[in-house]
């Protein structure tokens, strides 16, 4: 059975995000990884749909898009995290 966010999840793949920046915009040379990170959760949040909720995981670029998501919260329904982690800043 299709789950609704089976495109959305499709649609959005963190490496080939990073991958494609790197490769066209050369960004490692000006760019650290943090900088790039933050580039991809940028880019993330345009894949967020309007009134949905929304998975959000665990680790360094999750917290990234957290602080994106933070500044178009009144787009969403919710969001449900991973982790006792992602919970306590979202």
């Amino acid at each position: 059975m299709k789950r609704p966010t089976d495109d959305i999840t499709k649609s959005f793949d963190l490496k080939k995000q990073t991958h494609y920046l790197n490769f066209h915009f050369n960004l490692r040379t000006s760019m650290n990884q943090n900088d790039l990170k933050r580039l991809v959760a940028q880019k993330a949040i345009e894949y967020v749909p309007l009134n949905a909720i929304i998975g959000v995981g665990t680790g360094s670029t999750a917290d990234l898009f957290i602080d994106e998501l933070a500044l178009v919260k009144d787009n969403i329904i919710g969001a449900i995290a991973s982790s006792e982690r992602t919970r306590e800043r979202l």
